[in-house]
């Protein structure tokens, strides 16, 4: 979005994926998934277990992780158009008969599993991956950001903003903060930001929310 929109993007991450994948889901008694992100459908495209995952309904958080799952070949899939506590409720309108698996980050937000266990529903979490945190900055995202080069900095999670805090202490550039804009996608992710720091908040915690107010200062 933002570059179609003549921006440009220094891309950063902060995380890297590491997959976790089990050679086969138990998937007896399964009557639907629960995915939290996009990469899980990046991950399944080459399971040899896709075919049978493939029959399931799907319960995404989101439009993006929505998306991601059709493209994949999953063909009943219903997104909650938001965070955990949306896609337990969506899950518990549906009244899955079965145990629902929730394929997730080994380090995740929300319990969903607690969340459906509350409303009767059985929930199996299987972790399929794990991000590990960067120590450090990109020398290219560091050189724009000395150079003042940045406009604003999106943080899509509390894990992201940590890892951003971390990388610029170890070089001892935390002065790199001051009156930086920085656009979270929740509360939650900005909470090690520096005051220092121009923070603002996505309205809705989705991709979607977080690019529109990113482009709502331009």
């Amino acid at each position: 979005m933002l570059r179609a929109k003549g921006h440009d993007v220094v891309e950063a991450p902060m995380l890297v994926l590491q997959p976790k994948l089990p050679e086969r889901f138990d998937l007896e008694g399964v009557a639907a998934l629960a995915v939290t992100s996009k990469r899980v459908a990046g991950l399944l495209a080459g399971h040899s277990q896709l075919g049978e995952l493939a029959r399931l309904p799907v319960y995404a958080v989101g439009d993006k992780t929505a998306e991601a799952m059709t493209s994949t070949g999953f063909g009943d899939v219903r997104s909650a158009g938001g965070d955990v506590t949306q896609l337990g409720n969506l899950i518990a309108a549906g009244s899955p008969k079965g145990r629902v698996l929730y394929l997730a980050a080994r380090e995740r937000s929300g319990d969903l599993d607690v969340d459906l266990d509350e409303c009767g529903i059985k929930c199996t979490t299987e972790v399929v991956y794990a991000m590990r945190q960067k120590d450090r900055l990109d020398d290219e995202a560091l050189l724009a950001l000395e150079q003042g080069a940045i406009d604003a900095v999106l943080i899509y999670s509390r894990r992201t903003g940590d890892a951003l805090v971390s990388a610029l202490m170890a070089v001892g550039r935390m002065d790199l903060f001051q009156n930086l804009r920085v656009i979270a996608i929740s509360r939650q992710s900005a909470a090690m930001i520096p005051e220092a720091a121009c923070v603002e908040i996505a309205p809705h915690p989705s991709e979607e929310a977080l690019l529109e107010q990113a482009l709502s200062g331009c």
